[in-house]
């Protein structure tokens, strides 16, 4: 049996925890599986979403990042391909291009096709909408036109969604 003076520290930790007004979690892995998928292809082109994902996957097979490696393992489920990429050059944290066939292909954030020299606002719209939704925004273009957009979003792990949920009913503070 534990001695009163065993509780304190956890008494102490509690009587803390009651007077947050804000937890801040690093989400990737603390409250999600770990594993971003991508949960949507917002197609603007006249291309089908077959021959994008083609692209995409030619693009980012060989991919360390973890939006790419999401791309990728989608792409994969939905089209087999032997395309490869001519060239390929990427910036850590902003995007990558590469030459597929006679194709330049992005992959990327806004700034990153954005400095490229692609026009985004056909996507904006919809990648604000996607990060609300909290899936992160990967804009595409060919040939220096913007023509799609990847939402990749984690799963939450379901021990946080049962406490987010306690929180929120509980009414004594807000959550998001």
């Amino acid at each position: 049996m534990p001695r009163a003076t065993d509780l304190r520290p956890q008494r102490r930790g509690l009587e803390l925890a009651a007077r947050l007004d804000v937890v801040v979690f690093d989400k990737t892995g603390t409250l999600t599986e770990g594993r971003p998928r991508v949960t949507d292809l917002v197609n603007l082109s006249s291309w089908t979403d077959t021959f994008l994902l083609e692209r995409a996957l030619a693009v980012e097979s060989g991919s360390e990042h973890f939006l790419g490696r999401a791309i990728a393992a989608e792409a994969r489920e939905q089209v087999c391909t032997g395309l490869r990429p001519m060239s390929s050059r990427a910036r850590p944290g902003r995007g990558v291009q590469a030459r597929v066939g006679a194709q330049r292909v992005l992959l990327g954030n806004r700034d990153y096709l954005e400095e490229h020299g692609v026009g985004t606002d056909r996507l904006e719209g919809r990648a604000e909408q996607l990060a609300a939704q909290g899936k992160t925004p990967v804009l595409m273009a060919l040939d220096g036109t913007a023509v799609a957009l990847f939402g990749v979003a984690d799963r939450p792990r379901p021990a946080p969604v049962r406490l987010w949920r306690a929180c929120t009913n509980s009414g004594s503070a807000p959550c998001w």
